[in-house]
């Protein structure tokens, strides 16, 4: 049996963040952030010792960064096995209509904080090889209704590409898509998707992909129904 790990989790008050701090708990320690700890993380810290909660607030991302470093440290973690940045959040509508504010939010929390934070965990990643694992979203290409959070998605995409060559050899870093999922982040972000949500992917079946693509180290992947059909949920050793 492999050896627990140290695994830092961010965005996991609800939907895939949360069911992969259900995965990962089972198995390794883990610090996870939000900036809430909501009901059902709540419960779920009750119930694994293994799991330290840090509220911290990725629109503030010099601050969320050293918040998060400072309490690897607390918790006496001399390294890091993996980091997974999945914290995210959006608008929808027509780009000439979204609020100044809502763009600031999503460049920070979606590109700003996860630059950030990858460079506050540098050190402890480096000492074990580690793996950064950086969530972005299929959308990063282009997506109606969503400019500004595509465009921090593909921002995020272009700082996976640079850093994978800037710390070769040292830290392993991976840039994983999602396709859509049943979460409140499209009710958050003023979006109705209407009965085509019922094809999108629960988030318990996103987080068992998301984990076996960070146990196997692809560079690049989209996460996607057909990706899930052709056994990616299923097949694949576990981290």
């Amino acid at each position: 049996m492999n050896r627990p790990r140290h695994i830092v989790l961010t965005g996991v008050s609800s939907g895939i963040g949360l069911s992969l701090a259900r995965r990962l708990s089972e198995r390794h320690r883990l610090l996870v952030t939000a900036r809430h700890p909501g009901d059902a993380l709540g419960e779920l810290i009750e119930t694994r010792p293994d799991i330290t909660f840090l509220a911290i607030d990725q629109q503030q991302p010099e601050d969320a960064a050293s918040k998060l470093a400072e309490a690897i440290e607390a918790r006496g973690w001399d390294w890091v096995d993996n980091a997974i940045l999945n914290a995210g959040t959006g608008w929808a509508g027509e780009p000439h209509l979204e609020p100044a504010e809502r763009l600031r939010d999503s460049l920070n929390v979606n590109l700003a904080a996860p630059i950030a934070i990858a460079h506050g965990l540098y050190p402890f990643l480096e000492k074990r090889e580690g793996r950064l694992t950086l969530i972005g979203s299929t959308a990063w290409k282009g997506a109606g209704a969503f400019a500004g959070y595509a465009a921090s998605k593909a921002g995020l995409h272009g700082f996976a590409r640079a850093l994978r060559e800037e710390w070769r050899g040292r830290v392993s870093v991976q840039m994983l898509h999602p396709g859509p999922v049943k979460t409140a982040m499209h009710a958050k972000a003023g979006f109705d998707p209407g009965w085509i949500r019922n094809l999108f992917l629960s988030p318990d079946d996103m987080a068992m992909m998301i984990e076996k693509a960070a146990a196997r180290g692809p560079a690049f992947q989209n996460l996607t129904h057909f990706r899930y059909w052709n056994g990616a949920g299923l097949l694949g050793r576990n981290l």
